[in-house]
């Protein structure tokens, strides 16, 4: 319990203190760390009601209360209360605060546009929780919040139980979240596509930091994935110009870094300069739906969880056999639980053709002793190409990189002809493995 506000609040904080505001959190001693309900239907409630409060306060605080009421051994209420400092609402507009795109006020709605939806999201949970929510100003100034529903007391045993067996059932989908993906690698964007068109999420990509600014300029996003290396401008310094830019609004959009680099170090820093959070590269479908829930509040109506069984003897991707030591079955696995057996060999015969361009870079650079050209290169190529089972391949382009970074270009340079002939045979395997998928979906 304690975690999942905490949580919420480090989403939400950025937001709050872009605006000049101070974000509070209190959790009474009482409150249990371990309970038993619906955490993914509270964190969206609490998301939706801190984000409102912040739209709606100028300066001040925003204030996040969390009670406990003990009903038996079993039971228990939680009641949170989410206070603010801003302009109050009116005794007329609380009667009809929660129906569905209902504002405060019409002249501050064009403003702050969609509040009333989020309230009326906030209503619908409650109530499929058994819940009660409610709304009234404050006694000095602004408004308070609050949502009361019931728990059951629960052991952390307990918990790591309901956690593997319980599977929520969606009820409310947000159709209206709007992805923007700044990600170079046109294999990669294959796969994301796929990803998020599976969720039916809205998205758009671009190629570089400068491509990001553009379309951010033109176009609201609820959340921006930055690749970190790219040409042009990097993922850093695109961060800086939109935080410079919403500078005049009042909604940060969470710019999530989107990188293979995952060193606590590395991470301090993409949080340093502005960045709201990191995902891991390379990423299975449920990671990345699962950082666009966190960031967003949304609930997504897919089947995202991980591949927990592999195919049967026999499966047209089983190629264990024949090339063990260059390709990953279950990375194959995932891919064809994420997207479809259809789908794979589009992917994988999409990826060797832009690999193929990324080694004749890779190899252009070390005739013209271009570290920078190389490092860039074989980044893009490690990316990609653990994305795709090629993790041989995907660790030794990665070590190439790692020895440019750390200033041993010598020690990079000499690794390219392993790197050159193992990629080859990388590819080989994939296209006989596409063309076998292709050759049995065909047959079936």
């Amino acid at each position: 319990m304690h975690e999942l506000f905490i949580g919420v609040k480090e989403i939400l904080e950025t937001h709050a203190i872009n605006k000049g505001l101070d974000l509070r959190l209190t959790i009474h001693p009482d409150v249990p760390q371990y309970a038993l309900g619906d955490a993914t239907r509270i964190r969206q409630i609490l998301i939706n009601l801190i984000n409102n409060a912040i739209k709606f306060t100028e300066h001040g605080h925003v204030e996040i209360s969390a009670q406990y009421q003990k009903i038996n051994e079993d039971d228990f209420v939680l009641t949170t209360k989410v206070s603010d400092t801003g302009i109050g609402i009116s005794e007329e507009f609380q009667k009809k605060l929660f129906d569905e795109f209902t504002m405060h006020d019409e002249s501050h709605a064009r403003k702050q546009e969609g509040s009333g939806l989020g309230l009326a999201i906030c209503h619908q949970l409650v109530q499929l929780m058994d819940g009660h929510i409610c709304a009234k100003n404050n006694d000095n100034q602004g408004s308070v919040f609050e949502f009361e529903i019931r728990l059951k007391h629960a052991t952390e045993e307990q918990i790591i139980i309901y956690e593997h067996q319980y599977k929520p059932k969606t009820i409310i989908t947000n159709t209206d979240i709007k992805v923007l993906v700044a990600e170079d690698n046109p294999a990669n964007r294959m796969i994301f596509a796929n990803y998020l068109s599976s969720a039916n999420i809205e998205h758009k990509f671009v190629n570089n930091g400068i491509e990001a600014i553009e379309i951010f300029q033109k176009e609201d996003f609820d959340i921006i994935l930055m690749d970190i290396s790219m040409p042009l401008m990097d993922g850093i310094e695109a961060t800086h110009q939109i935080r410079r830019l919403e500078q005049k609004t009042t909604s940060p959009v969470p710019i999530i870094a989107l990188t293979a680099h995952t060193m606590d170090e590395e991470i301090k820093h993409y949080l340093a300069e502005g960045m709201n959070g990191h995902l891991a590269k390379p990423c299975n479908k449920e990671s990345m739906l699962s950082c666009i829930q966190k960031w967003t509040g949304n609930t997504l109506e897919t089947n995202n969880t991980k591949l927990e069984k592999q195919p049967p003897e026999g499966n047209p991707a089983n190629v264990e056999s024949q090339q063990p030591e260059l390709i990953d079955q279950a990375v194959i696995d995932q891919l064809i639980h994420d997207t479809s057996e259809e789908i794979v060999p589009e992917l994988l015969q999409f990826y060797i053709a832009e690999s193929e361009k990324l080694l004749e870079k890779i190899l252009l650079a070390r005739d013209d002793n271009d570290a920078n050209s190389l490092e860039f290169n074989c980044h893009t190529l490690g990316s990609s190409s653990g994305a795709h089972a090629a993790m041989p391949l995907h660790y030794l382009a990665r070590k190439i990189e790692h020895y440019c970074r750390d200033g041993s270009p010598d020690q990079a340079f000499a690794l390219i002809d392993e790197l050159e002939s193992l990629a080859k045979q990388s590819f080989k395997a994939l296209d006989e493995l596409a063309k076998n998928m292709s050759n049995a979906g065909t047959n079936n």
